[in-house]
């Protein structure tokens, strides 16, 4: 990247940046998600802070989402204007409750409508996790759902649970397990 470039990109971080670092310190869940993203991808991990958080500003518009997601509307919306949150990805996520340590892996046409979501909460693309006959899930946490699943309906999630890719689930789903297929099939992580 030139450093015209860079310049550019810490300008228009800068604001975010002051954001991030008043907001972060009053909601803990800021600070918890920029650590998951920092630790998930590995070049980021040798950067410091800023610009740590400047390529996530600039280069995942996931990050960019989920922070504005966090942050109070005004705040939301004046930093909309500078770097805008790119609508293009078609997420949408809504939820009374949703823990520290998300992370948004390609989070083009996903769509999240929880009850509510524990922490360490992973999704790819192409998610769907909404309503079914008037209710919606419940999400434990370190819950990981794979592309193309969908998770439907008033029913609750466990903790340490990975849902495979294209997968439908309808039911409840116990702690540590493993689900795949259409109808979803259950089968335990952990053997005791």
């Amino acid at each position: 990247m030139s450093n015209i470039l860079k310049i550019i990109c810490s300008v228009l971080c800068f604001p975010a940046w002051i954001c991030f670092r008043h907001y972060g310190k009053k909601n803990f869940l800021v600070e918890e998600d920029f650590e998951r993203w920092r630790k998930e991808f590995s070049r980021l991990r040798q950067c410091n802070r800023f610009i740590a958080f400047r390529i996530m500003m600039t280069s995942y518009p996931e990050y960019r989402y989920q922070l504005y997601y966090r942050l109070p509307f005004i705040l939301r919306h004046f930093l909309n204007l500078i770097l805008r949150r790119c609508n293009n990805l078609h997420l949408d996520i809504e939820s009374s409750k949703i823990g520290g340590g998300m992370i948004i892996i390609h989070g083009y046409s996903t769509t999240i409508y929880a009850e509510s979501i524990g922490r360490n909460f992973m999704f790819h693309q192409n998610c769907t996790v909404g309503y079914n006959h008037g209710g919606r899930p419940t999400i434990g946490d370190n819950v990981s759902i794979y592309p193309g699943a969908v998770v439907a309906g008033h029913i609750t999630i466990g903790n340490n649970v990975k849902i495979g890719a294209n997968c439908t689930v309808l039911q409840d789903i116990p702690d540590n397990c493993v689900v795949y297929g259409n109808p979803c099939i259950i089968k335990k992580k952990y053997d005791e």
